[in-house]
């Protein structure tokens, strides 16, 4: 399993997105972050707005998403209704409209109430978390095809 931390930095009139790989057992997590930011780069964060972003970009690049956790903050009977409509967008696509507007509620701009997301991409499983973690056995496909694009368009 590869884990890498998303990190950001801008040039001139660029982002650059940097995906830097650790193996949290080995390396502390907090010196790398310091590390980076002695190099001027800045935690990615993403949020509720960028997760959906980033599910629909799988989506329609025929990846499939398997599953989101929400913030404990939500109720039981909502988090049922996620799940139920992944199912239902697995047997029809044309349901991810109905999932995609179940939660716009959660698409404010500081919000981070979509904690975690599983997806299946090119062949590979991967879980994209809110702190801009990707753990997975091949992370490096969908943030360099998915992730790293959206987020230069979305910082820029």
């Amino acid at each position: 399993m590869t884990v890498k931390k998303l990190f950001r930095r801008s040039l001139e009139k660029q982002t650059e997105i940097e995906a830097v790989e650790y193996d949290p057992k080995l390396q502390n997590y907090r010196e790398m972050i310091s590390d980076m930011r002695d190099n001027n780069f800045k935690q990615v964060i993403i949020n509720s707005e960028l997760m959906i972003n980033i599910m629909e970009d799988v989506f329609l690049s025929g990846g499939i998403l398997q599953k989101i956790k929400l913030d404990e903050g939500s109720d039981e009977v909502f988090h049922q209704d996620i799940e139920d409509l992944i199912k239902k967008v697995r047997n029809d696509k044309k349901n991810f409209v109905l999932l995609k507007n179940e939660l716009s509620w959660a698409e404010e701009y500081d919000s981070i109430d979509i904690n975690s997301m599983l997806i299946f991409y090119n062949g590979f499983q991967s879980e994209i978390k809110s702190n801009g973690v990707v753990i997975g056995d091949n992370p490096s496909d969908v943030i360099n095809e998915v992730i790293a694009p959206l987020l230069k368009r979305y910082l820029a």
